[in-house]
């Protein structure tokens, strides 16, 4: 490569003046090309703008809907649009009848506003719906949906993961409910990502999976000593915090099961 003179810098700043000066006589005798490219600027901003408002409506035109769904189905099931729980009504005929309708307005909630938050939603709670009211391979087929259609790493992913899994659990298919719970616990922004990979631990031992079962398990417990030592700096209270920010505030008997499995191959 050739060595660089000490003109070259001054070179290289008169060669960039040139060319703006070239462009500003360019510009000078082409104003109406100048103007017709200005105007496409501004129309695809107003573009831009304008499908950014539009997306804004289809999502709050579909939470909307969904709010509506949600309040009449605790409303028809003896409880009311603020209710954190789903009450259960006396009469077992009153609580189908709300499920089947509920059913069939969030499947069409989520046909009709395809594409947008609300409508994932919509089919996860289908799901739930149907788990008590037609059995947990209806179920799976709301939540599988989920999972197959959300972002990847979004925590609804990892919600209706988790419900899959759930469902295969009801089958004693546990090898496959293991899949899921893992899959749920490789998304980072998941705040219960480390208690899926403890269930996934538990449904491997059921299937009989030791290898697989240790190698989840000593990745668990190495995650959870690395932030146990950095919380030594920060107090009980801050430890607690940090844990449990990271997901890794586990049920007592999950981390019993996930130690004991990592202590007995040391």
């Amino acid at each position: 490569m050739a060595k660089r003179t000490s003109d070259e810098p001054a070179d290289a700043i008169l060669e960039i003046a040139g060319r703006t000066e070239q462009a500003a006589e360019w510009v000078s005798e082409n104003p109406r090309i100048v103007l017709i490219i200005g105007v496409a600027v501004l129309l695809t901003a107003a573009a831009v703008g304008g499908l950014l408002a539009v997306e804004r409506s289809r999502e709050e035109s579909a939470a909307a809907a969904l709010d509506a769904a949600r309040t009449e189905f605790l409303e028809a099931m003896g409880g009311t649009g603020s209710s954190i729980e789903v009450p259960e009504p006396a009469n077992p005929e009153t609580a189908k009848n709300a499920r089947t309708t509920a059913a069939a307005q969030l499947l069409e909630i989520s046909e009709q506003h395809d594409g947008t938050t609300a409508a994932l939603l919509a089919r996860l709670e289908r799901g739930d719906i149907r788990l008590p009211l037609e059995g947990a391979a209806a179920a799976l087929e709301d939540w599988q949906t989920v999972a197959e259609s959300a972002p990847a790493d979004s925590p609804l992913r990892a919600v209706a993961l988790e419900r899959v899994a759930h469902a295969h659990e009801q089958s004693e298919q546990w090898t496959e409910a293991a899949d899921a719970y893992e899959a749920a616990g490789t998304i980072a922004a998941y705040p219960l990502r480390y208690r899926a990979l403890a269930q996934a631990v538990r449904c491997l031992e059921h299937a009989g999976e030791h290898a697989r079962a240790l190698g989840i398990a000593q990745r668990i417990v190495a995650e959870e000593d690395r932030l146990k030592a950095i919380a030594e700096q920060k107090g009980t209270e801050g430890a607690v915090q940090l844990l449990s920010s990271a997901g890794l505030r586990l049920p007592d008997h999950l981390d019993a099961q996930v130690r004991e499995l990592v202590a007995a191959a040391r």
